[in-house]
């Protein structure tokens, strides 16, 4: 019998990821991953594992435990209840591209994970990857534990939930994705009396990016499929590494 693997300091970090604000079924993924990951190869993980398609902007913003507006500034805790900022991380980030609303974003490929995770400034903070910033997709980023040992590459240990379609509307256009397949995809177009139920079952089968032309089934994800990407040397990981600049 085979005696287990001690977990070393250089053991990787276990990372639970999910989209925030889905339900039936909720959307996450748990991953391996090296602790010198970058935050921008981080980014191309979630992509792969999410089989998002890398259409939209994004970032990672660390937040402070304790909510802003809890000082002397008034009402600033009614019209802005959400925890301060700390470090907002983006793929080379432009000062004229600044829109100057919170702090102004450091590269998130001068950013390893062990420099924030085993940093005292940002220990045991609340981390969001925001991907999309007209559907808003917010992703909750957890660090759960410490693996065995440590890989050259991230592993997708496991998870729950198929993709979420691109350009749906966000939680609430893909709510309603998903009840208009539950209801009306086993009827005959012509006999329906709902066409755009039909419509929006056509844009996600022939338009939408992540789409299946077999349809939808919020409940089908492909760990086999992630993993191999995630080993691949020359694969869907560099292609939106490249892609994302």
């Amino acid at each position: 019998m085979a005696r287990p693997q001690a977990m070393t300091s250089e053991a990787n970090y276990l990372l639970q990821i999910e989209l925030m604000g889905i339900s039936n079924p909720s959307v996450t993924r748990t991953l391996s991953i090296p602790r010198s990951t970058t935050f921008h190869t981080l980014h191309c993980a979630i992509q792969v594992a999410f089989d998002w398609r890398n259409c939209h902007l994004h970032r990672f913003e660390i937040f402070d435990a304790v909510p802003s507006g809890t000082g002397s500034e008034p009402f600033r805790g009614i019209l802005d209840p959400k925890p301060l900022v700390l470090l907002a991380l983006e793929p080379d980030p432009k000062r004229s591209d600044y829109d100057g609303f919170g702090p102004f974003p450091e590269n998130s490929k001068q950013f390893t994970l062990q420099s924030v995770f085993e940093s005292e400034t940002y220990k045991n903070k609340k981390i969001e990857y925001q991907y999309d910033f007209g559907d808003h997709w917010n992703h909750s980023v957890t660090i759960i534990g410490r693996a065995l040992s440590k890989t050259r590459h991230i592993i997708c240990l496991s998870g729950e939930g198929g993709p979420v379609a691109e350009d749906c509307g966000g939680v609430h256009g893909w709510k309603e994705l998903k009840d208009v397949y539950a209801e009306h995809a086993n009827e005959i177009q012509r006999e329906c009396s709902e066409p755009d139920a039909h419509e929006k079952m056509k844009w996600y089968e022939s338009d939408c990016h992540n789409g299946r032309k077999a349809g939808l089934d919020p409940c089908k994800w492909d760990k086999v499929a992630i993993n191999k990407e995630f080993a691949k040397t020359n694969g869907l990981m560099q292609r939106i590494a490249r892609a994302a600049g």
